[in-house]
């Protein structure tokens, strides 16, 4: 058999090499493309760098708190392997989230930022940068004089004493010189410009400056938009909020306030359940104390007119029986008083989530507790939702159809308890009349002294309560 050729190992080894030498020698004959191509990379990365404004990220935490939830060690761990408790917790996060970003908390937070209303630029040869609490002059305006917003007004410094403002009006410029601290006025405008600065001589005559009067609303929806807020981890209650601008101290000094209005809201809701818990307490104080009083003096100048300190053994018994009774209608009649104090926070169609708690007056009926609780955390979310989406949301209208059903429920349940407590009420009355009955057969003047003491232990027992 014919044995094929054999081919020189060699030859494949010519066939496989690269010419270095000749790769190296073609990239240097066209050494000036490269220097031509990184020379414009870096011009233009220059010119980025010099005309382009920079973004500022700035970044804080706020850690959320479960005001409803006080599981705690073991109990905890279970719930959490279920997913029960990391649900809760995240529906805790959401609405907290949601509140950050409502429109009513971003109003607030505008609104405590008077630096914010109005925009300082200073412009150079180069570029145009906001000077934010470093501007040369102050803007003061009249709130309540109409003035045009989003318009440029050029100021120039003329010297120390006085500046001279330019701006557009009716396709013309208008210019006019003014005195710091004088009122400028028209049908558009009323404000005064301040001077923040002494020394003349370190004005920049290549820098001209002008101010832009913002709109309120569009000001609030711009920081809005651009408020971002994550969780550090799924398992975390901690937020992490960020706002970009091209001022990285405006955008610290927007998230500082806006954690700050936020952590001050949650402190006026619990101060507005206290103030209307002391003005219930206040409320029946009121009516009691004029009685209580008057009862009193009554107690007193009776005994002092007929010589008598105390009753005697069989009195005393029989008023013992008798303050017991009173005792158990004194506490009816008070917790009656909460339940119609319910009744008129319904018909005013009131907020149920600064409600106050009916274990105040010690009713620990579960229904009633668990239908004030769910009023209040149900307008708690409606109230996360203002401002935040569209009033005929789905998200909206399937709370205020929860809402009507619960304060229907609510108000049923109050009627109810109502009916059952004068039922009690009437019972307690005809067990007084028994007792009464007794007493007529005491003598004239401890029968008198017996329902004085009545009247004014009745009185005192709510007082003391409360």
């Amino acid at each position: 058999m014919n044995q094929p050729a054999s081919i020189p190992e060699h030859q494949f080894q010519r066939e496989d090499t690269i010419d270095i030498k000749k790769f190296v020698f073609k990239i240097l004959s066209n050494w000036y493309w490269f220097v031509f191509t990184i020379s414009v990379a870096v011009f233009a990365a220059w010119l980025v760098n010099r005309y382009t404004d920079p973004v500022y990220t700035l970044k804080s935490t706020i850690i959320i708190q479960d005001k409803e939830n006080t599981l705690q060690g073991g109990i905890e761990g279970i719930l959490e392997e279920q997913g029960i408790f990391r649900r809760s917790r995240k529906k805790v996060v959401e609405n907290e989230i949601a509140i950050l970003k409502s429109f009513s908390i971003a109003q607030r937070a505008i609104e405590e930022l008077p630096e914010f209303h109005i925009s300082y630029f200073s412009q150079g040869r180069i570029r145009t940068v906001e000077s934010y609490k470093s501007s040369p002059f102050t803007v003061v305006i009249d709130t309540t004089h109409k003035n045009l917003t989003e318009k440029p007004i050029d100021v120039k410094l003329l010297n120390n004493k006085e500046c001279q403002i330019s701006f557009t009006e009716n396709e013309k410029t208008k210019k006019v010189k003014l005195y710091f601290n004088d009122w400028y006025e028209d049908e558009n405008y009323r404000f005064k410009v301040l001077s923040n600065f002494e020394d003349e001589s370190k004005l920049n005559d290549n820098i001209s400056y002008f101010f832009i009067i913002r709109d309120t609303l569009r000001l609030i929806e711009q920081y809005r938009n651009k408020l971002n807020i994550t969780t550090t981890d799924k398992k975390s209650t901690i937020l992490e909020l960020s706002s970009s601008g091209l001022v990285a101290r405006k955008e610290m000094d927007f998230l500082n306030k806006l954690m700050e209005v936020y952590v001050q809201k949650g402190l006026e809701e619990k101060n507005q359940i206290a103030i209307n818990t002391i003005h219930f307490i206040d409320e029946q104080l009121g009516e009691i104390s004029d009685s209580l009083a008057l009862t009193e003096n009554r107690l007193s100048n009776f005994r002092q007119s007929n010589k008598l300190l105390d009753i005697s053994q069989e009195g005393s018994i029989l008023y013992q029986k008798i303050e017991k009774i009173q005792n158990e209608k004194s506490m009816l009649i008070l917790k009656n008083r909460y339940y119609n104090y319910l009744l008129d926070y319904i018909s005013k169609e009131r907020d149920f989530s600064d409600v106050m708690a009916p274990s105040v007056v010690d009713i620990n009926d579960q229904m009633l507790t668990g239908l004030i609780t769910e009023l209040t955390n149900l307008f708690k979310e409606r109230n996360n939702y203002n401002y935040t989406t569209n009033k005929t949301n789905p998200g909206v209208e399937l709370v205020n159809f929860k809402i009507k059903n619960t304060i229907a429920a609510l108000e049923e349940n109050i009627r109810n308890i109502l009916k059952s407590n004068e039922i009690s009420i009437s019972e307690i009355d005809k067990r007084m009349a028994l007792a009464d009955a007794e007493m007529a057969k005491l003598p004239t003047t401890e029968k008198e002294l017996i329902g004085i003491k009545r009247t004014y232990k009745l009185n005192d027992d709510i007082y003391t309560y409360l």
